[in-house]
Formats: C-alpha cells, structure tokens, sequence
C-alpha cells in the first residue's frame, strides 16, 4: 500500500514513532558527546524530510525544516573547528590520581602535593608542554618561594594567574618574586576561577591561615569571562560557589549547580557552539554585569576587614571583541576600586605575539613585562619591613 494510502492513524504513529527515537538519540548525545548539536540537526533533518514524506500536506514544511536543520547542523560543524586544541593533565608523582579534585567551597582545586604534565596540542602541533607544581596548600609554587617572615603579596584570579602554559618560574607572581625578594608572593590562581573564587577564599579565612603576616597587597586579575563564570554560562566547574543579593549587601547563596534543571540545560545549550557564540552573550541577566563588579568590590572590602591597611587592586584584560567590556569596566570604576588595564600599562600587551599561538593565554614574555608594570605601579614605593610588635 501506497504511504499516501495509509489511514490518519498509521501516519501519525509513523511519524511520532521516529520523533521519539530521535529525541531519544538526541538526549543520548547531548549527555555522551562534546559536540552533539550538529549530529542533532542532522538527525532532525531526516525526521523532518520524512514527516513531509508521510504526510503530503506536511511536505513544503518537512522539507523547509530539513533545510534549516542541516544548515544548522553544518553550522555547528563549521564552528567546533576540527583542529581545537586538545589538552591532557597527568600527575607526574602520583600517577592514576586526578588533578582536579572537588572541593565545597570553590567547587575545585588542584591536588596538593602533585607536579602536573600539562600538554596541550592542536592539529598534531605542540602547543605548550610544562609542568605545575602544587603545594601542600593546593596553591601553585612561586619561586622563589620567599621567607614568611616578609610582607606579603597575594595574587588571586583565573589560569591567568594561575600562569597556564609557563613554568613555574616564569608565572606573574613568579616574576613579581624575583623582581622583589624583599616580598613573600602567593599565588591563589586556578583554571576556570573567577572573582566568586576570591570570595569564596576571602570569607572561608583560607587567605589569612596561608599569611604569617597580614598580606600588604592583593592583587586581582580579572578578565571578561568573568562574568559568564559568575552566573554559570560557562560548561565547567558547575559546582562554583553562587553569589546574589540579600538585603542589599551581596552574600554566599549556596552553588552554582544547587538546581538541577538549571544546572541540565545550561551544560547542554552550552554545548552549541552557534548558542555559545551568538545567542548566550544576549541570554545572560542584564545584571550579571554589575553582580561581577558587586563580588570584587565585595573582596576589596573583606580584604579591607581582615587586613586593615592592606590595599586592593584589579588587573584588568580588555576585550575588544567583547561587548561587556565597558559595561564592565565602568562598573569596576563606579565602585572606586584601584583599576590598572592591563593593555594601558603596557599597550604591547594587546599584541597577538604576547598570547600563546591557538591557546590565548600570557606567554612567559607577557607575564615578565606585566610584572614590571606592577612593580613600578602597585608595589612602589617598596613595602617596609613589618614592625617588630606586628601581631595578627
């Protein structure tokens, strides 16, 4: 029998038979592949031109659907980029163990004690291959690493700071040590972190237990992506602490991934890249903006209640590209904050020749020259010696 023959009935189980298989397929790639978006469209593409098949009078919208999802789907390919850089972390000491561990209150740290391998490669080119060292505290070494009894600098921010892709000696508190042996540095960088980190770090006393002496400077590096990891736009670290407003004042109001759903179908919208790339940056609250400046001001004044006398200050890397990077930056401002951009202290740092080729992050060159800009800037004129009576 003809499929034009078949009665309503068999039409509809036809057509709705097949749909389920494919929203079944569907959910089965959306929590099994990195990329599932594009074979999602496909897969829809098909059903559609099917449904129209079955359904004659369904036709002209089956195969305009069919059209819309393919293309859709050749978007997506288009944009994963084949050739996207591909890292690996092994533990050099502690082979078989993760690097990442979970933790309650900044949703993850390194594991202590550990030298990590970080590889990262891209279309079979090397694009860095070093090695992280993590203390005991879950912090990455400075070297040199300092005498406790000095004044301290702490430096608090992403894998910026963290100094992804150098070497232990070539990060920017690194360079900011060996530029000033007279200064203990601390290096409370992560991959993924934000200012919520901070924060978080701020108000669990984490930074005043790792400090003999009351920490002169903190210094922040903040980026526009900031943003996106404060409210959770971002495919990692979903159990991140979760900052808003109460009362007027901002407060810690529990993790990122506390709601399931929530928590669902933001990791896997954030899994297209047409999403990622063209519909996220308009989707975020308009208030995510002034929540992120909230969360550094906020840091600014607990470090201000801890360690009276110590001074705040915010390293800032614009974004061009970036549509909330005024926004951003005039939020930062408006809450009096001692704001340094990055690429207005040293304007060579907006070079593309300063970010490492295929990953974005500071070379080692970069963060040498930032750590001069910060030396002659924030750490001068030269922090004294504590006082003999000093106490905590």
């Amino acid at each position: 029998m003809a499929v034009h023959d078949w009665s309503t009935g068999r039409k509809a189980l036809a057509v709705l038979g097949p749909l389920l298989l494919c929203v079944a397929l569907a959910g089965l790639l959306l929590l099994k592949v990195r990329a599932p978006f594009a074979w999602i469209g496909f897969l829809l593409g098909v059903w559609s031109l099917w449904a129209g098949f079955v359904c004659r009078s369904w036709a002209r919208w089956g195969i305009n659907g069919a059209v819309i999802l393919v293309t859709l789907g050749m978007a997506e390919l288009l944009l994963s980029k084949p050739g996207r850089a591909h890292g690996t972390y092994i533990c050099l000491n502690q082979p078989q163990r993760n690097y990442i561990l979970p933790d309650d209150v900044l949703g993850m740290t390194p594991r202590p004690d550990c030298q990590v391998r970080h590889h990262l490669q891209a279309r079979g080119q090397d694009l860095f291959d070093t090695v992280y060292t993590i203390d005991e505290h879950h912090l990455r070494v400075v070297v040199p690493a300092g005498d406790p009894a000095h004044e301290t600098v702490v430096f608090c921010g992403c894998s910026f700071t963290f100094g992804e892709g150098v070497a232990d000696d070539e990060t920017l508190p690194s360079r900011v040590a060996q530029l000033r042996p007279d200064l203990r540095v601390l290096n409370f960088g992560f991959h993924g972190y934000g200012p919520h980190q901070m924060l978080a770090n701020l108000e669990s006393g984490r930074i005043a237990q790792l400090c003999p002496q009351p920490p002169r400077v903190v210094v922040f590096q903040m980026i526009p992506d900031h943003i996106d990891r404060v409210v959770g736009w971002v495919p990692y670290n979903p159990h991140a602490p979760r900052y808003g407003w109460r009362e007027g004042r901002i407060e810690r109001l529990g993790h990122l991934d506390d709601h399931f759903l929530t928590r669902k179908s933001r990791a896997a919208l954030m899994k297209s890249k047409i999403f990622q790339q063209f519909l996220a940056p308009h989707l975020k609250p308009t208030s995510a903006v002034e929540l992120t400046a909230a969360i550094v001001a906020q840091s600014a004044a607990e470090v201000n209640r801890q360690f009276p006398g110590c001074e705040f200050h915010v390293l800032y890397w614009i974004s061009q590209r970036d549509a909330t990077t005024p926004g951003l930056r005039q939020a930062l401002q408006r809450h009096g904050l001692n704001l340094h951009v990055v690429e207005e202290l040293d304007p060579e740092l907006a070079e593309q020749r300063f970010l490492i080729p295929g990953d974005g992050h500071p070379t080692a060159e970069a963060h040498a020259r930032l750590a001069q800009r910060v030396e002659e800037t924030i750490l001068v004129p030269a922090v004294g010696p504590p006082p003999e009576d000093a106490t905590r």
